[in-house]
């Protein structure tokens, strides 16, 4: 049988339609005399805490916290006549509070707000003469306090005790009052702080502080956070003499010119297994070191041949299917040097789109705090860049030590964890960090690939390209995942990175029925299998933009199925690339893809007040339609759906719902459906936002039992769809691994 690739251009049967809007008001917490009164003694609070402590806070630019009552985390609740009235304005959010009862999770979160002593006065006066609308109103009966944040809110992560320590401060946007707050922290930080701002953003600052003057920095209002940069751990590599490398591949050109981009401690351009592939440029400020030089040597090793366990001594290693551009930016004088070399390159070198970063700062990431390393990859993604990141290396330690490490966290970025294997069973290897992720990316790691441990060690190559250099860790479990990205995007050009990602998160397979161990799964390692349909399993791509508040149906296409039986089960995975904001750490992704799977185009619900829905085949039953009509029922807007419509925030964030990534299946019996479709819907944290969405989809039919040729019915009958174009080259060998 012909190989039979995957079918693009799904977009095309795709057409935007509106769709009903569920959901009801929330029961208020308090009265509106009930939320005056405590009002009015939260703002005296503040007011006489500002006359007391003058110096911690900046007159024009007092930071203020909106602490919600719980649950009230959705953006319809969100207190804008805070940022509206008097010029007061919303500086980010975070969670104050979180717990769980009774399986539910309960959230209580908080607004900061810029304001001014006056803007404080004024508000004062509207709640002595009552000046408020009826929806301010509301929002006030939603406050539970509001207050000024406390030192130790602040301070987050430090779990142990040091004379000194290096920390990343993070401080609220400031506009007219921000050299004097830095100059007022400029006497508790020691020499060589760094400064980093970004557009409508906090500001960052890396500096090196004494234990004696945490509690000073930390009670300043307009510090948002400040919390441990801790150092960077590589894994440790083994030499074992008389362990020979496989041979060197042929002496012949690679066809593709895909480039994967390395950032790390460098690599030995003379190694002649390395030396044919590779680039290596200094960006480091500081030498090259033996043990970071031996670290960026396999991990670029890696790219190029995988882990090498799997071949003898005697085999010659095949040829690579990408290029490496090794940039060394290890070991460096500090963080921040490091993002901005990685921003730079990015920023600059148009011809890479696939980039490794097998290292970051040592320790768990927190819910309520976002790096700049972190927030820095998910903006450079937007620019249809992607990085795979390993997520670190401490998922041995107790929880909630173990947890990924940053900036591995990234919602638009793939967190590698890494699993061995040994006697024939697969499993997450112990050091490999686990889940969750922070809210966006909450199913993390994304994939595992193999990483080796103590009983089946990983084989890399050796600085000198001499023996094989033996070790264990994400740190190459890593690079295999973004060499399968870059073999992806070579094999079409209706494959771009976006699509990659995709197709590897879609063609993961379970093996641990553990998302917090395994995330999306285990790594498909072969990339004919992860591009290939068969007669009875077909998959489909589609890609475009899609407006927030707006709705895409795609289609999803089926053969004439009326004289199949059996089951039929339908599996997709979308992708999207959002904006992200670091002022909300809850709120983190601006936004989202929502979707709604309808099995069958014929079956409505016809509703009427005060009584029960009933399900009706249109098509199939219309004397059922004509009298449920005549007694006032009313037909759903769309077909009846198989995902619960009304979800809150809660639940939607239960679901995974804000994550930049969703995969779902979902089997049928053969005679329920009926020209099945997906509804895709946009959702924006912002009222008013108009900026697409970049999406990317791949949805897989199977029919088991299928009598015929499904993907030859298919083409036929939806003459739109086309194989993927493969690369006549990729084409020459999968025409040769076949015919073998």
């Amino acid at each position: 049988m012909d190989f039979m690739p995957i079918l693009a251009n799904g977009e095309k049967l795709a057409r935007e339609i509106t769709k009903g809007k569920s959901g009801g008001p929330k029961k208020l917490p308090y009265t509106y005399e009930e939320a005056k009164k405590r009002l009015t003694n939260d703002i005296n609070n503040i007011s006489n805490e500002i006359k007391a402590h003058s110096e911690l806070y900046l007159e024009n630019e007092l930071i203020i916290n909106i602490r919600m009552a719980e649950n009230f985390i959705a953006k319809s609740y969100i207190p804008n006549i805070f940022n509206k009235k008097e010029s007061m304005e919303f500086v980010g959010a975070r969670i104050y509070n979180r717990k769980v009862i009774e399986n539910k999770e309960i959230k209580s979160k908080l607004y900061f707000v810029k304001c001014s002593k006056d803007n404080l006065d004024w508000f004062m006066n509207d709640l002595n003469i009552d000046n408020f609308n009826e929806s301010q109103i509301k929002q006030l009966r939603s406050i539970e306090k509001v207050d000024i944040l406390n030192a130790e809110e602040k301070t987050l992560g430090f779990d142990e005790k040091k004379d000194e320590y290096e920390v990343e401060i993070v401080l609220h946007p400031l506009k007219y009052e921000k050299k004097l707050a830095l100059t007022r922290l400029k006497s508790y930080l020691e020499e060589g702080s760094v400064i980093k701002e970004y557009d409508n953003g906090p500001i960052f600052i890396l500096a090196k502080v004494k234990h004696e003057n945490m509690f000073n920095i930390s009670k300043y209002n307009f510090l948002r956070t400040i919390h441990p940069v801790r150092e960077i751990n590589l894994p440790e590599l083994r030499t074992f003499k008389g362990s020979d490398l496989p041979q060197v591949p042929k002496d012949e050109e690679i066809n593709n010119k895909i480039k994967i981009g390395v950032f790390d401690g460098g690599a030995n351009e003379e190694n002649i297994y390395l030396k044919p592939y590779l680039k290596n440029y200094n960006l480091a400020s500081l030498p090259a070191e033996k043990n970071t030089l031996q670290h960026g040597n396999a991990v670029c090793g890696t790219v190029l041949y995988g882990e090498i366990n799997k071949y003898k001594s005697k085999d010659q290693l095949p040829v690579p299917k990408c290029l490496v551009e090794s940039f060394r930016v290890l070991p460096e004088k500090n963080l921040y040097e490091v993002i901005d070399n990685i921003e730079n390159i990015v920023n600059t070198r148009e011809d890479i789109d696939v980039y490794n970063i097998s290292f970051g700062p040592r320790g768990p990431i927190l819910d309520d705090q976002i790096n700049r390393f972190t927030y820095s990859l998910d903006k450079l993604a937007l620019k249809n860049k992607i990085f795979c990141i390993a997520v670190g290396n401490d998922g041995n330690v107790m929880k909630p030590f173990n947890r990924i490490q940053a900036p591995s966290d990234a919602v638009n970025c793939i967190g590698v964890g890494a699993y061995s294997k040994f006697d024939d069973e697969i499993y997450r290897a112990e050091y490999s960090c686990i889940g969750e992720g922070r809210e966006g990316a909450k199913l993390k790691p994304d994939l595992l690939a193999f990483g080796g441990d103590e009983r089946n060690l990983f084989q890399a190559i050796s600085l000198d390209g001499t023996s094989r250099l033996m070790t264990a860790g994400t740190s190459f479990s890593s690079p295999i995942v973004a060499s399968k990205v870059g073999e992806i995007t070579q094999i079409s050009e209706e494959l771009d990175p976006i699509m990659a990602r995709t197709l590897l998160i879609h063609s993961a397979h379970k093996e641990l029925d553990n998302g917090e161990e395994e995330g999306f799964g285990i790594l498909e390692d072969n990339v004919e299998n992860i591009i290939k349909c068969s007669e009875n399993k077909v998959t489909i791509l589609y890609k475009g933009f899609i407006i927030p508040s707006r709705c895409i149906k795609l289609p999803i296409p089926l053969p004439n199925i009326l004289n199949q039986s059996g089951n039929i089960n339908f599996s997709w995975t979308i992708c999207t690339l959002t904006d992200v904001s670091t002022l909300d750490s809850d709120l983190y992704t601006n936004s989202c893809i929502e979707e709604t799977f309808y099995p069958n185009s014929n079956m409505f619900s016809f509703t009427k007040k005060g009584e029960k829905a009933v399900k009706v085949d249109i098509i199939n039953q219309p004397e059922l339609v004509s009298e449920l009509q005549s007694l006032g029922y009313k037909k759903s807007k769309n077909p009846i759906g198989d995902t619960a419509k009304r979800r809150n925030e809660l639940q939607r964030r239960l679901d995974y719902k804000w994550d930049t990534i969703s995969r779902k299946t979902n089997g049928k019996k053969i005679d329920g459906v009926n020209n099945p479709f997906l509804i895709i819907s946009a959702l924006s944290r912002d009222e008013g936002d108009l900026r697409k969405v970049r999406f990317s989809v791949a949805i897989t039919v199977e029919i088991k039992k299928y009598n015929g040729n499904m993907y030859a019915d298919i083409l036929n009958k939806y003459d739109v769809l086309a194989p993927i174009q493969i690369e006549q080259q990729v084409e020459q060998e999968i025409h040769q691994i076949t015919e073998n």
